[in-house]
């Protein structure tokens, strides 16, 4: 096991005493109950190159970083594209209508009782419904591809598909 150091920003209600707020995140941390929903850095990232907002290729965000590019050879080639959003974030397109679909299916109205119902990360279906929220590639890679998150990382294998990004 490896320890990770991080910071965390939590914005709560002006009602709610900080040290109850941190003390339940430890606590909630410490057991594994605590599912990310969507991370982005802040400030700027290392080898990430100014992108004009619009639409990305798949192969133009794979050589911004290492990451992105074990993301987008593993992933499906299912018809999903990406963007780089106002904050120079790239991002998968949402697909609202798709991403109820799969809610539905799993009886789940968010992401924690989408897990408590029987969701696995290692799913195919999983990352699509990650991908039509309009998860950021960073976050999508922390979610699936990081050993912290997901201790199963390496068992996925996408189905294979014939569309081309």
């Amino acid at each position: 096991m490896k320890r990770v150091t991080f910071e965390v920003t939590l914005e709560v209600e002006d009602s709610v005493q900080v040290t109850e707020t941190t003390e339940t995140l430890s606590a909630l941390l410490s057991i594994g109950t605590v599912i990310l929903t969507d991370v982005d850095y802040i400030g700027t990232k290392p080898n990430h190159p100014t992108f004009s907002e619009g639409p990305i290729s798949w192969q133009a965000a794979s050589k911004i970083a290492a990451d992105y590019e074990m993301v987008l050879a593993r992933e499906e080639k299912d018809g999903h594209q990406l963007y780089v959003d106002k904050h120079d974030t790239i991002r998968w397109v949402e697909n609202p209508i798709r991403e109820k679909e799969i809610m539905d299916i799993y009886r789940a109205g968010d992401l924690s009782q989408l897990f408590m119902h029987g969701a696995d990360k290692n799913t195919a279906i999983i990352r699509e419904l990650y991908k039509c929220i309009g998860y950021s590639l960073c976050g999508f890679w922390e979610i699936f591809y990081w050993e912290v998150n997901n201790e199963r990382a390496n068992e996925y294998v996408a189905p294979i598909t014939t569309l081309e990004k």
